[in-house]
Order: C-alpha cells, then sequence, then structure tokens
C-alpha cells in the first residue's frame, strides 16, 4: 500500500505540477496557432471539422520539434531528487526505487499525448464535430491546395488518410507518440543517472536536433535518417507515405520494435547503475 501511494503521489504531483500546467498553455498556444487556418477555412465553408487532427498535427516537422522539447523540458528534473531524496530511495529499496520511476515516466508518456489531443479539441472548438471519419474539411485540405490560401503552415498527406482510417491513425498515433516520450524520457533518466542532469538534457536535445535534420535531408536519405531519428518515428501521418517511389518513413511494426528495446535497453542499463552509485543527492529548490 505505501509503495502504491508513493507512485500514486508521484504521478500526481509530477502531472498537476506548475511546469506541467505551464507546459500545456505553451503547447495550446502553438497548437491554436497550428490549428487557427483550419478553423478559418470551416467558418468559411459552414463544414465542422473532425476531433481527428492529433496524428496529423504531430506529423509537421516544426511542431513536432517544438513538442519534443517541450517534452525535453518537462522530464528535465529526472530523476526527481528535489521531492524525492537518497532516503527514500533507501527506503523503498533501489530496485522498487528504479521501477516506480520508470512506470512512473512510462505512465506520463501515454497520458501527454492524450492531454494534448484534448487541447486540440478546445483549439477547434465549436467548429468541431465527432465523425466517424476524416471529415470534409481534411479530405478536402489533403487533396487541394486550399491550405496555402489559409496560411496553413503544415501539410496533410492525402496518401496517409487514404490508408488509415481516423480511428487507426489516432491509436496509432497514440502509441507511437506515447513510446517515443516513454524512449525520451527513459533514456534521459538513464543518461541522468549516469552522467548527471545536464547529460541527460544534451541527450534529449540532440535526438530532437537530428529529426530536424532527418526532415530536411533530399527525399532519397529521409527513409535512411529517419530511421536512425527516435523522435521523427512520432511523424505518424508520414508513415506509409511515398515521395518520388522512395517511403520516407520506416514500417510501424519497426518503429514499436526499436522503441520497445530501447526501452527496455535504458532500463536495463538504468538498473546497473542505481545497484551501484553512491546515494549521495541533496533536495534542490523548485
Amino acid at each position: 500500500m505505501r509503495n502504491r501511494n508513493y507512485l500514486l503521489n508521484i504521478i500526481g504531483i509530477r502531472l498537476f505540477s506548475r511546469k506541467n500546467i505551464l507546459l500545456m498553455l505553451l503547447l495550446y498556444c502553438l497548437i491554436k496557432i497550428h490549428l487557427n487556418p483550419i478553423v478559418s477555412f470551416s467558418v468559411i465553408s459552414q463544414c465542422k471539422i473532425s476531433p481527428w487532427i492529433y496524428p496529423l498535427l504531430i506529423s509537421d516537422a516544426n511542431f513536432l520539434m517544438l513538442f519534443a522539447g517541450g517534452i525535453i523540458w518537462f522530464y528535465s528534473d529526472i530523476p526527481f531528487n528535489h521531492i524525492w531524496n537518497s532516503y527514500i530511495v533507501l527506503r523503498l529499496g533501489r530496485e522498487k526505487w528504479l521501477i516506480k520511476q520508470l512506470i512512473y515516466i512510462i505512465v506520463s508518456a501515454f497520458i501527454i499525448p492524450l492531454e494534448v489531443i484534448g487541447l486540440t479539441w478546445i483549439a477547434i472548438f465549436p467548429r468541431m464535430e465527432f465523425q466517424h471519419d476524416w471529415g470534409k474539411i481534411i479530405y478536402t485540405l489533403a487533396n487541394t491546395s486550399v491550405g496555402s490560401q489559409f496560411s496553413l503552415l503544415w501539410g496533410i498527406s492525402p496518401q496517409h488518410i487514404e490508408k488509415y482510417n481516423a480511428s487507426e491513425a489516432m491509436l496509432m498515433g497514440i502509441l507511437i507518440s506515447g513510446l517515443g516520450i516513454a524512449f525520451m524520457g527513459i533514456l534521459m533518466f538513464t543518461i541522468c543517472l549516469i552522467g548527471g542532469r545536464v547529460s541527460g538534457l544534451i541527450s534529449g536535445s540532440l535526438l530532437v536536433a537530428f529529426s530536424s535534420v532527418a526532415a530536411n535531408v533530399i527525399i532519397p536519405q529521409q527513409q535512411l535518417f529517419h530511421m536512425l531519428s527516435p523522435v521523427s518515428y512520432m511523424r505518424v501521418g508520414r508513415i506509409g507515405v511515398s515521395i518520388g517511389g522512395y517511403q520516407v518513413m520506416p514500417s510501424i511494426i519497426y518503429i514499436v520494435w526499436v522503441y520497445t528495446i530501447g526501452i527496455i535497453i535504458c532500463s536495463f542499463i538504468g538498473y546497473l547503475r542505481i545497484k551501484r552509485m553512491n546515494l549521495e543527492w541533496k533536495r534542490e529548490k523548485e
């Protein structure tokens, strides 16, 4: 019971912290900027917007880079030793403490996409209408150039919405972005245990920077760069899309396997590290 309460406390404190609330506010502003042209088009065309925007929005390289930057900031104080110091580690036991930190990262990684989905719905309300499929607005934006007339900052792939229905794309978006965020958080956590918090922040920043590089190389090399860029995997709206005969993203099976194996390897390295490390952490200011 005490261990369960510890886990619930850390989830509650972190997810409802001022940092997370501020992150959601900043993400909402970013989402609002990206979706305002779609809302304007909806008003003029007198058509409602289906709520399945998230997997398409996160596929934009610029939005993803800023979103991933927010994830780095969210996990910037791992391993959360400003609240749970070495006494807590000793009381729980190193292995149990590690497991609960990993569980927290994974749980929060899947909560964040759900929060962002909620923010997209708020951003397009009251023009939103629940529909079984993508809806006229998204189909029109994907298959015509009308988006440029409304200064839409990002594009929608007609290949993707033809290949996947809205429900499939949403589930795929939640799964892959959740795994991607979990991988980033656990990688930063592990590197922080080994080399300190600054090293963890640098590692996350390098992943985000490389995703920008992968998005801007010439088409024949994009799939190779995307295969080597874990952050880029979250561009789910590009999965199954080919440009000039070249697949621009690896398959969903490849992505899930790489994330899963990466999480397992990082967790194991973290386990080896926590078994050997000196517990000399000190309370820090928030």
